[in-house]
């Protein structure tokens, strides 16, 4: 999971940091720790990981899409 150019491909297809993909698996392994889930396929991490992070970016989104069109408004 701490394959750079793997991360470093999600950085680039996602179009956001290294240091926030990075981050973000950090989370995400801390909490598979957590609950006891680690010794799942590394297959099936990777592809939860990133389904998790186009969450969270489509919430990023979302969120700034509402200030733009806040702000706009004012």
């Amino acid at each position: 999971l701490n394959n750079l150019s793997w991360l470093e491909n999600i950085a680039m297809k996602k179009k956001i940091s290294l240091d926030k993909v990075k981050a973000s698996l950090t989370v995400f392994l801390d909490d598979l720790e957590l609950k006891d889930d680690l010794d799942r396929e590394e297959k099936d991490i990777k592809q939860h990981f990133v389904n998790l992070l186009n969450i969270e970016l489509k919430k990023e989104y979302v969120v700034k899409k509402k200030v733009v069109h806040n702000a706009q408004n004012f």
